[in-house]
């Protein structure tokens, strides 16, 4: 801690008696005895505060205290030393076989699996039946023009296809406004009548000329030729 500073001075002191007279000296005298103490005076009033003292130096930092002895430690009791191990004992009669429990309830269905390994290709099988004859296309555009080939040796001079039949009927008339289906088959190596809806496919482009012989006996009868659903040609037969 720093000093404190100065104290004030006192008040002033009270009044002191006044002094007695001097006495006479006289020669050869005797010192007289010592006089009495005369009484304390009245106290003197209060001096006035001195100033303050100056802010003494701050003092040297006292030094820390020794620590103090650490505490005895309680004591640990003791362990007990570790038992024996015991012997194992003998193996029991087996017992009864049980009798088989009831079937339990099914069992909720299990998570599914990863996908397996694909297996090994199979033996091929059959061909399948011949599906349907899909539509027909669309036109694609044209190619372009191809580098002009050699010239080809010189061949054989072809007759220009024709398409011809002839055919005959050996059986009763149909009925009336129904395509006459002839059986009697004469000609028809192109294939291009068709006896089983007696209609003639004109598959080559150009002229055709149609010629046709007929008896009628018992009914008159009416015989027309029909292109596109259109009748080109009549004919009239009254009865015989």
């Amino acid at each position: 801690m720093g000093f404190k500073g100065d104290k004030g001075n006192y008040g002033l002191p009270g009044a002191k008696g006044q002094k007695g007279n001097k006495g006479e000296m006289c020669e050869n005298g005797t010192k007289g005895e010592k006089g009495d103490k005369g009484e304390l005076g009245l106290p003197g009033i209060d001096g006035e505060n001195g100033e303050k003292g100056e802010k003494g130096e701050l003092g040297e930092k006292g030094y820390c205290g020794d620590p103090g002895d650490k505490g005895d430690r309680g004591e640990r009791g003791e362990i007990g030393p570790k038992g024996d191990k015991g012997v194992k004992g003998d193996m029991g009669v087996e017992g009864i076989h049980g009798m088989d429990g009831q079937k339990g309830e099914k069992g909720d269905q299990g998570f599914r699996g990863d996908k397996g390994d694909p297996g090994p290709i199979g033996i091929m099988g059959p061909p399948g039946v011949k599906g349907a004859t899909g539509f027909k296309g669309i036109r694609g555009p044209p190619g372009k023009k191809g580098a002009k080939g050699p010239k080809g040796s010189k061949g054989e001079i072809l007759s220009p296809p024709r398409s011809a039949f002839s055919v005959g009927l050996s059986k009763p008339f149909p009925p009336p406004n129904m395509p006459i289906k002839f059986d009697k088959i004469l000609y028809n190596d192109q294939e291009d009548y068709n006896p089983l809806t007696g209609k003639f496919n004109c598959t080559i482009a150009g002229a055709y000329v149609f010629s046709y012989h007929m008896t009628i006996r018992g009914r008159p009868a009416r015989i027309s030729i029909v292109c596109q659903n259109r009748k080109m040609v009549r004919l009239e037969r009254g009865l015989c």
